[in-house]
């Protein structure tokens, strides 16, 4: 069984998508017969109705997506999404700043900031899971363009605003700004 780990907002629906389209059983933030494309089989306790067990897997690959695209996408959260990566981060989070009333935080300094430390501690809880290889997923797309049609794609993108430049992350928190570049510049990404 294999698990593609993720970080959320990361393109698991894509990935998961893809590899259906190539014959594989897996899905997307769920186990299948072949396994899963999940950021949620990294952590471990329980997310909505699953219970998560990420030793269940043989075969383990790490999937990236530029921490710019990730970042601007994942303002986007739900209160049992916030419940479980702060059970599964050990860093220190700041406290989100819900704006609507259907629990979901507006941008702010504080909700970007969390983004960032949860872009760079749960792609480490992927690398500590050694996987096989890693892969980023825009190399998808490049490699087998119009594979997954764009009608399939269902993402998100960017919810609030357009995508975060460097220096706006810079002048949120400059150390943790220099923190993620160089990670993304290890995993090959042109930062």
């Amino acid at each position: 069984m294999i698990l593609v780990a993720a970080h959320r907002r990361s393109g698991t629906r894509y990935t998961a998508k893809f590899l259906r389209k190539l014959g594989f059983k897996v899905g997307d933030n769920r186990v299948r017969a072949d396994g899963a494309v999940s950021w949620v089989h990294v952590g471990v306790g329980q997310y909505k109705d699953r219970g998560v067990l990420p030793n269940q897997f043989d075969r383990i690959f790490h999937q990236l997506r530029h921490p710019l695209d990730v970042i601007s996408s994942a303002q986007f959260i739900t209160k049992p999404t916030e419940k479980f990566l702060r059970e599964n981060i050990e860093r220190e989070l700041p406290q989100l700043h819900i704006g609507r009333t259907d629990a979901y935080p507006k941008p702010s300094d504080e909700n970007t900031k969390f983004q960032m430390i949860t872009w760079v501690e749960w792609n480490k809880k992927n690398e500590a899971l050694n996987p096989e290889f890693r892969f980023k997923v825009e190399d998808l797309e490049r490699l087998v363009p119009n594979f997954v049609a764009e009608k399939e794609k269902h993402t998100r993108k960017h919810i609030y605003k357009n995508r975060f430049t460097w220096d706006e992350l810079r002048s949120i928190h400059n150390g943790l700004t220099s923190e993620i570049k160089d990670m993304a510049h290890g995993y090959g990404y042109d930062v």
